[in-house]
């Protein structure tokens, strides 16, 4: 009994060849040479291992969807539920006829061509035969992509050590840690140049703060020392009209005290010394004998 039955057109034989390679490849028996001649009946070898098969894998193809060897072989998978299927040749748009078209069908034809271990349609394909044959290990790696996280990555390492597929999901998991290195590297990086603009940034607060401090301290000083100034000015000029007034109203009490004294009682007053009022009193004579001389001091 094989694991995994293929059901194809001799045209495409090939291309089958690599597909069964690759299963193989995975630990799978596989049983492929199904082709029949033209005129062969459906041998009780093929129909027996067709219904013994786990998988049933349909390869779809023009020439396939025309042979009844194929329809005949994809209808026992269908009524046995181990239907799985591919296109590995035909144009965009082909499918096969109800009812084998209800069945999700892979497009191989370009992995067929060089693809991958890892492409997603293989990986889809895989899937259902994993499912179907109940491999863990290939059911699994159906649902692993370059972007699966580590974590899931390394639970499948360590759970699946001795499956074919190892190599291929250590491939992955060490792209993947590379990545995640990559990654959280330029995050620090980034952080790093965060940080370096943030510490610049506040740094020219600062300095702004400190200059905006400064020149309002200094504002202040100058508003302080135009006050200082202000107030002296105003006191210089208090005191100057102070002075003035004093000076006026001495000058006031001094004529009012004088306007009515004698020549004699003026020089006295005046001239306190005996020997300098000569002078002063020939000007007191001259101006009383010359009234519009006289001085204003002298009443009239």
């Amino acid at each position: 009994m094989a694991d995994v039955f293929i059901s194809y057109k001799r045209e495409e034989r090939g291309l089958v060849e690599k597909l069964a390679g690759a299963l193989s490849g995975l630990g799978l028996t596989v049983w492929f040479d199904a082709s029949l001649s033209a005129g062969e009946t459906f041998s009780d070898q093929i129909d027996r291992e067709a219904r013994e098969a786990q998988v049933i894998l349909v390869c779809w193809s023009p020439n396939a969807k025309d042979s009844r060897w194929v329809k005949a072989e994809a209808l026992i998978g269908i009524e046995r539920n181990v239907l799985a299927a591919c296109y590995v040749a035909g144009p965009d748009g082909f499918s096969p006829q109800v009812p084998f078209n209800g069945t999700h069908t892979e497009d191989l034809r370009g992995w067929l061509e060089g693809g991958t271990a890892t492409d997603a349609r293989w990986r889809s394909l895989l899937r259902r035969i994993g499912t179907l044959t109940s491999r863990a290990d290939i059911e699994s790696f159906g649902d692993i992509s370059e972007s699966s996280d580590i974590i899931s990555l390394g639970r499948w390492l360590d759970t699946h050590k001795n499956s074919p597929l190892f190599l291929a999901v250590e491939s992955i998991y060490r792209a993947r840690l590379a990545e995640e290195e990559a990654r959280e590297s330029r995050e620090r990086e980034a952080k790093a140049r965060f940080e370096a603009e943030q510490a610049q940034r506040l740094a020219r607060e600062e300095a702004a703060r400190r200059e905006a401090e400064r020149l309002r301290l200094e504002q202040e000083e100058k508003k302080r020392l135009a006050a200082e100034e202000a107030l002296k000015k105003a006191e210089e000029a208090r005191k100057a009209e102070k002075a003035r007034a004093d000076r006026a109203e001495a000058e006031a009490r001094k004529h009012r005290a004088t306007a009515n004294l004698s020549v004699e009682e003026y020089t006295r007053l005046e001239y306190p010394d005996p020997f300098s009022h000569i002078t002063k009193l020939f000007s007191v004579t001259a101006s009383r004998r010359c009234p519009r001389r006289r001085s204003s001091r002298l009443s009239p």
